[in-house]
């Protein structure tokens, strides 16, 4: 039988659940940010010992006060200092562009939202624009194949 002294080893899974609630009381109190988001390894399970965290925000421009450095150099600066971590990156989904909107929506988790009924609203029309987007992209995939075959010859 296991002594229960013992500390358990962190899996993947607890840290990433340890993360997402540190994060989500990190960004709630901030009256600004209508949405946040988790994203990239930390919320698909697959991060690394130098993996970073990448964060995706949705703000009110009217509540938000920018620092001189821009809303995303204080937003980071505030959650290395309550995280004690180094590595993270903000995204502003206010300005982001489809397919990087697309992959916080396919691949993130939700951590706030002020109103879900609003931040459906967002999330689709984020992914109407990207599948409007969706053509050119097979066209410029196509474009590099060609590319990339005439090369070769």
């Amino acid at each position: 039988m296991p002594k229960m002294d013992k500390v358990q080893p962190r899996t993947p899974t607890t840290a990433g659940r340890d993360l997402e609630a540190r994060l989500t009381k990190a960004l709630e109190p901030r009256p600004e940010i209508l949405d946040a988001y988790v994203f990239g390894s930390q919320a698909r399970g697959d991060a690394g010992a130098l993996s970073d965290i990448d964060v995706a925000v949705y703000i009110d421009d009217q509540e938000a006060e920018p620092g001189p450095y821009g809303y995303e150099a204080d937003l980071i600066t505030h959650l290395m200092r309550v995280l004690r971590m180094n590595d993270i990156d903000v995204v502003l989904l206010n300005r982001a562009p489809p397919l990087l909107y697309h992959r916080v929506l396919r691949d993130g988790k939700l951590l706030v939202t002020r109103d879900l009924k609003a931040t459906t609203t967002r999330a689709g029309y984020a992914l109407s624009r990207y599948f409007d987007f969706v053509p050119q992209l097979k066209k410029q995939a196509a474009a590099r194949r060609y590319a990339n075959r005439s090369r070769q010859e």
